[in-house]
């Protein structure tokens, strides 16, 4: 009975023995690494960052770098985000046997910022897209926000307060959209930080909604949208009041 177990203690170690060899064969070895590339991301800026190289076993280097029950170099995937903040929806994941895909998306270009006659172009996070010289549609226009300095895929210098402020109105009425199946961000045409005491959002080029710094964002955004689909008209025109605590007030013109 004895000699029994160890015959089949045997058998498994030859079976494990066999089956990590073939795992570590050549058979999957990493053949080719293939990477979208979009805009200024070239494929030497993402492979040099991925930590994984032709050569590398596939198995050995998911273990190293991802989730061995997904297949997926999620590790990678982090490395390569907290590199480039504007990549999203990064996706890196073994094609057997040997072939390794990176996917990933870009931010959208989302604020402008003004900088002498330059204009600024961030994503929704606060990092710099572009640098351009006109207004595009679709983007929109933030003044009284000041550009200390900025670098192309790099975290624009500015002050913190209204920044942190500008992400967050857009942030709450992303969500808002998203629940509620509107489109309110598409309306906002600018937004304006120069009064120290509110700031001003311009929406569809006829109301000016004004709202306190650091207020409850999520609150007054959801509020704003109820009010400006439910009780002003698609042709009105004034000033949304939302400084005062506990009430809008609307001045039509």
């Amino acid at each position: 009975m004895k000699q029994k177990g160890i015959k089949t203690v045997f058998l498994i170690l030859i079976i494990l023995s066999a089956g990590i060899s073939f795992l570590l064969s050549p058979l999957f070895t990493i053949k080719s690494i293939y990477i979208k590339e979009i805009d200024d991301f070239k494929y030497k800026d993402i492979y040099d960052n991925l930590g994984i190289t032709v050569g590398d076993n596939v198995f050995l280097s998911i273990i190293k770098n991802g989730n061995v029950l997904s297949l997926e170099f999620t590790k990678a995937a982090e490395r390569l985000h907290d590199r480039f903040k504007t990549l999203k929806n990064i996706r890196i994941y073994s094609v057997f046997p040997d072939q390794v895909r990176v996917d990933y998306d870009i931010s959208s270009e989302t604020f402008e910022l003004m900088d002498d006659e330059k204009i600024i172009v961030t994503d929704e996070d606060g990092y710099v897209l572009d640098v351009d010289n006109s207004h595009k549609k679709g983007r929109i226009k933030v003044s009284g926000l000041p550009v200390n300095d900025y670098g192309i895929y790099q975290y624009i210098e500015t002050d913190p307060v209204k920044l942190d402020n500008l992400k967050m109105i857009y942030h709450e009425l992303q969500q808002y959209d998203s629940v509620h199946f509107t489109a309110f961000r598409e309306y906002i045409d600018w937004i304006d930080f120069s009064n120290d005491l509110y700031i001003a959002i311009m929406y569809d080029d006829r109301v000016l909604v004004k709202i306190n710094y650091n207020d409850n964002l999520s609150y007054k955004m959801a509020s704003m949208c109820v009010i400006l689909s439910e009780q002003i008209g698609p042709e009105e025109k004034g000033v949304l009041d939302m400084t005062i605590e506990g009430s809008s007030i609307f001045s039509p013109k």
